[in-house]
């Protein structure tokens, strides 16, 4: 299984998908920010009863949920259609590994990837709001 997750974040590489993944994650970021740059968002940075972390908040939660699984088909379906068009299937059940067990090994390498992606999105978002402050 080692050997099947290894071999799924080299052909990451070939297929370009970290920075597919970072540009996704920043555009999300920028869009989840947008309303702190706002006149009105400004003037409400001194006043804690207008909880603009709230909206901050609310904002990244709303464009997250519309943008994740979006950004996880576009990944997921990127390393699928290697497989699909190379006769990788095939080559890997020749090489031992079931299909069960590389989608297994795509599932393992995705996350991977997504799981720090997601974090550093929130920590962007965090950062633009305390650097508005």
């Amino acid at each position: 299984m080692i050997r099947a997750v290894g071999l799924e974040f080299r052909k990451m590489r070939r297929l370009r998908s970290v920075p597919i993944l970072v540009v996704l994650i920043v555009a999300v970021a920028a869009l989840s920010s947008m309303m702190l740059f706002s006149g009105s968002a400004r003037q409400s940075f001194d006043d804690p009863s207008a909880m603009p972390w709230t909206w901050l908040l609310m904002t990244y939660t709303l464009m997250g949920a519309m943008t994740s699984p979006i950004l996880t088909s576009v990944l997921a379906s990127r390393q699928t259609d290697l497989e699909h068009a190379g006769s990788g299937w095939l080559l890997a059940g020749s090489a031992g590994l079931t299909p069960g067990m590389l989608c297994r090994a795509k599932l393992a390498a995705l996350s991977a990837l997504l799981l720090p992606a997601i974090a550093a999105q929130t920590l962007l978002i965090i950062g633009a709001g305390r650097r508005q402050r």
